[in-house]
C-alpha cells in the first residue's frame, strides 16, 4: 500500500522539480538580460529616428550646400583623426562635399 503512494509522491515530486527547474532557468535569463534590455532599447530606437531624419534631410535637400557644412562640420567633430588626414583639408577650399559624405558614411547612410 505504501508502494502506490511512494510512486505517486515521487511523480508529484518530479513535476515539481520541474516547474522549479524552468522557473530558475528563466530567472537566470531573465535578470541580466532586463536591465540590458531596458538600457539599450530606447537608446536604439533614438538612434533610429536621427537616422530617418537625416535620411530625409539628405532625400530633400541632396545638393544643398549649407546641408553640407553642417555634415562637414559633424564630420571634423566626430570622425577619427586618420580619417579627416586621409581626406586632406577640403574644407580650407570650402568644399564641404567630401566631409559630408564621410559623415553620411559614418552614419551608414550615401545620397542615393
Amino acid at each position: 500500500m505504501t508502494r502506490p503512494l511512494a510512486e505517486a509522491g515521487a511523480r508529484d515530486s518530479g513535476s515539481d522539480v520541474r516547474k522549479a527547474s524552468i522557473a530558475l532557468g528563466l530567472a537566470v535569463w531573465l535578470v541580466p538580460t532586463l536591465p540590458l534590455l531596458f538600457l539599450y532599447a530606447p537608446a536604439r530606437v533614438v538612434r533610429g529616428r536621427e537616422t530617418r531624419a537625416l535620411r530625409g534631410l539628405v532625400l530633400d535637400h541632396p545638393d544643398d550646400a549649407d546641408l553640407d557644412r553642417l555634415l562637414a562640420a559633424r564630420a571634423v567633430a566626430h570622425l577619427p583623426y586618420r580619417t579627416l588626414r586621409r581626406l586632406g583639408a577640403p574644407w580650407a577650399e570650402g568644399d564641404h562635399r567630401a566631409l559630408a559624405d564621410a559623415e553620411l558614411a559614418r552614419e551608414g547612410l550615401t545620397r542615393s
